[in-house]
């Protein structure tokens, strides 16, 4: 019957809708911060060539290494929809886990030609609270976008099979580049499909799957050598064998964690382990057994071998082998978590077919439906608010740095400067060299009206660490309210070696020569940023007032006009043409920009638009 076709389908949507719906309100958390709220790069179209030329970290104060294009991308549309209403944020990603669960039952019902094993992985795959960690987590959409276009490549590529038409073979492609965009793991994609022809006997599409092939060797020669970052973020973590007893011990807790979904949190340390840790032998035993079985039952119940495969192919490039930041991650387990949701659907599916289960089966499905659909909603409450996230999250890891100094800013955001003091104090004895402790640090102090001591806190710190920009530009821009003018300099040259794209130094440098009158010294500081920071439009908007300075009026309307180019809504740059045409006796320019500056919010000064009123330009 009809139903029966869409019922699966309408299921997934809604329970995708009432599990996620109290997390449309959730705040910015842990990484949103410097990919979403201070990241400038998702605030302008401009800016697209550098989110696919640079990594995720740069022009934010962020280490990250990762090249993923297509999720900052992601956030720039949200951005010009929304700006940073986080409740749009949310909702793509609640939208985007939908479209998961769909192509999830689209591609199990091609597999193995069931509604009821396709509509059972799909549902559990929605309603686990495992995967709040991606849904309710903005940051993590990076593993929605790439479980997304690895799950349409695969579809595409067996539909593929079936058809001489080039058309769904472009799309494969298309799709396999987006994932690749997205997160390095959608690497892993032709392994899964060798997987498929290997379990099922299946012949391989050569041009589809050379072609996939052809595009991941492309995609790592090119990450390689030319973007010159690595397939994964880089850490100083020991040997492979080093992080080996990590890696069981990580699948330890992921089986435990599919099966009985508790004490969920989003900070698992970066520790070494042993392999006589207990945890590390029952991941061990685990996955042997796990994969023993799947070969002793492939033929009689390929299923089981293909899911088996499927999770631990594709937990491979997040095992800690190669390392990364952390030996395990709950957003880990978007995409290898498949595997278990198939086992895990197709035994419902089993007991629902059976007559002499189905009515406890039915009673079986709805329970542990309704308890992971609870979980689910109670945990999104966990990346709601930024205080109560840092403290819960402190309660498993006691001794992560991060978590106190994130903690700390949120409580100076608030004002309450003493608290944060008190948790940044504590993650700089956790960790001296904790990267932006220090500046919280002296921003509490300061702010506490100890300014000598948070100036000789950070004095201490760029003694032993020239590295770390923000220091020295926080200590720079101290100096230069104490009218201390040129070691205020001096630090924001140290701040410019550390960082060449820090266009907060460039500028505060440029003000102090201007200020000192010496627009010469200020203009080569300016030349210099624009080149390094040729984005940033307060640049040549400073170097406008500059050259007006030095009466040359023609550079100095050209840099005016430099800076609107790049920011259309730049007040302050139409004002300043505005005042320099008025000067020159151009009255109609005057006006005109003058009436930009009013309409881009500028607060323009009254005596100047009464002076336009006196030219005969009433209207503003």
């Amino acid at each position: 019957m009809r139903w029966k076709k869409y019922a699966p389908i309408a299921a997934i949507i809604i329970s995708g809708i009432i599990c996620y719906f109290n997390s449309l309100h959730g705040d910015f958390i842990w990484d949103d911060n410097f990919l979403i709220k201070n990241n400038p790069r998702i605030t302008h179209w401009r800016f697209i060539p550098e989110i696919f030329s640079k990594t995720i970290g740069s022009k934010t104060q962020s280490q990250e290494m990762f090249w993923r294009p297509l999720q900052i991308l992601s956030y720039s549309v949200d951005y010009h929809l929304w700006k940073y209403n986080v409740t749009g944020y949310h909702a793509v990603n609640v939208l985007l886990h939908i479209a998961v669960a769909l192509c999830l039952y689209w591609l199990i019902l091609i597999i193995f030609n069931s509604s009821l094993v396709a509509g059972f992985c799909a549902i559990l795959f929605t309603v686990h609270p495992i995967q709040t960690a991606t849904v309710s987590y903005i940051s993590a959409r990076a593993d929605q976008l790439t479980a997304l276009f690895i799950l349409l490549s695969y579809i595409i590529y067996l539909k593929s099979e079936r058809t001489k038409n080039i058309f769904p073979y472009i799309f494969m492609m298309i799709s396999f580049v987006l994932a690749l965009l997205a997160k390095e793991n959608a690497l892993v994609l032709p392994l899964l499909l060798l997987l498929y022809h290997f379990v099922f006997r299946k012949k391989i599409a050569v041009k589809e799957f050379s072609s996939l092939a052809v595009l991941s060797a492309i995609y790592l020669i090119m990450r390689l050598s030319v973007l010159k970052t690595t397939a994964l973020n880089p850490a100083t973590l020991g040997s492979a064998l080093d992080r080996l007893p990590g890696f069981f011990i990580a699948l330890a807790t992921y089986f435990r964690l599919l099966i009985l979904p508790f004490n969920l949190h989003a900070a698992y340390g970066r520790e070494l382990f042993s392999f006589a840790d207990p945890a590390a032998i029952i991941g061990i035993l685990v996955s042997l057994g796990l994969l023993a079985y799947s070969f002793i039952k492939r033929k009689s119940n390929p299923l089981i071998l293909f899911s088996t495969g499927w999770f631990f192919l594709a937990i491979l490039p997040t095992s800690n082998i190669y390392p990364i930041s952390f030996y395990m991650a709950e957003h880990f387990l978007y995409v290898p978590g498949i595997g278990f949701f198939l086992i895990a659907g197709s035994f419902f599916a089993y007991l629902y077919t059976s007559a002499k289960t189905r009515n406890s089966a039915v009673v079986i499905i709805i329970a542990v439906s309704m308890v992971y659909a609870f979980l689910t909603i109670r945990q999104n409450n966990y990346w709601k608010e930024p205080v109560a996230f840092y403290q819960r999250t402190l309660q498993f890891s006691p001794n992560e740095p991060r978590l106190y100094n994130n903690l700390a800013e949120e409580y100076f955001k608030r004002g309450d400067y003493r608290s944060a003091l008190v948790h940044v104090t504590k993650a700089i004895s956790i960790d001296p060299r904790f990267p932006g402790s220090h500046c919280m640090a002296a921003a509490c102090y300061y702010r506490l009206g100890e300014t000598a001591r948070a100036k000789d806190l950070l004095e201490r710190f760029i003694a032993t660490d020239t590295s770390y920009a923000p220091a020295y530009y926080m200590l720079g821009s101290m100096y230069s309210q104490e009218g201390v003018i040129q070691r205020a300099i001096d630090c924001f040259r140290g701040s410019i070696n550390a960082s060449k794209e820090y266009a907060d130094a460039y500028y505060s440098q440029a003000i102090l020569y201007r200020n000192i009158l010496q627009p010469q010294a200020a203009l080569a500081i300016l030349r210099d940023a624009i080149l390094n920071c040729p984005d940033d439009p307060r640049l040549p908007n400073l170097q406008g007032l500059v050259y007006q300075d030095i009466a040359k009026y023609e550079e100095a309307i050209a840099s005016f006009k430099r800076a609107i180019t790049l920011d259309k809504g730049f007040g302050s740059a139409y004002n300043n043409l505005a005042a320099l045409y008025f000067h020159r006796n151009k009255y109609k320019l005057a006006h005109a920009f003058a009436l930009k500056a009013v309409r881009a919010g500028y607060k323009v000064n009254p005596d100047f638009l009464e002076d336009l009123r006196k030219q005969g330009f009433g209207t503003f």
